[in-house]
């Protein structure tokens, strides 16, 4: 699953394409199955496989309804946030980033296992700027900018830092901004 992560972080969907469905084959009926579903489809969505996506998260879902709760339902939210992203659909992606994100308990756990936190708050930002939500992104960046939860995704983290060094230079405060770079 780390390396369909990164390949999706990079951008590279197609070459994300096929460990994603080696990842979910050995997932199945593990632990890890949802997350491996939920990378497959955005894999598959961010690769043009439109129809696969849908099948994928149609997939997840049904899954998701066996293991009930919000964990399982948070992943779900991911995945569509995700693959609306990857459509273009900026609106349905922040909406279902933010409720995936609002699901999140208060704080992760300190030791592990790893938490969804820190790449959840990212999504849910990026989502909101994306639409225009700089107050909503910028609460998010400074969450997991102080939050012990990033340790579990360290290039969220960092790249939290520009991101929100942006918004400062938008709205006019130099100096924060100048910090946040100089972090980045």
């Amino acid at each position: 699953l780390g390396q369909v992560t990164l390949l999706l972080h990079q951008k590279n969907a197609a070459a994300a394409l096929a460990p994603a469905e080696q990842a979910q084959a050995d997932a199945r009926n593990t632990g890890q199955e949802l997350r491996a579903l939920a990378l497959l489809a955005m894999a598959q969505a961010l690769s043009g496989r439109q129809t696969d996506a849908d099948r994928t998260l149609t997939q997840l879902e049904s899954r998701a309804k066996v293991l009930p709760g919000p964990d399982s339902e948070r992943m779900a939210q991911w995945a569509r946030g995700e693959i609306a992203r990857a459509r273009g659909d900026r609106i349905a992606a922040a909406a279902e980033l933010a409720k995936a994100q609002n699901t999140l308990p208060v704080v992760g756990p300190v030791t592990g296992p790893p938490s969804m936190h820190s790449t959840l708050w990212f999504a849910a930002a990026t989502a909101s700027l994306d639409v225009g939500r700089d107050d909503e992104a910028t609460r998010l960046f400074e969450r997991l900018q102080s939050g012990h939860e990033r340790v579990f995704d360290l290039e969220a983290y960092a790249r939290s830092f520009y991101l929100l060094a942006q918004v400062y230079e938008r709205r006019g405060d130099i100096e924060r901004a100048r910090t946040q770079y100089a972090r980045f």
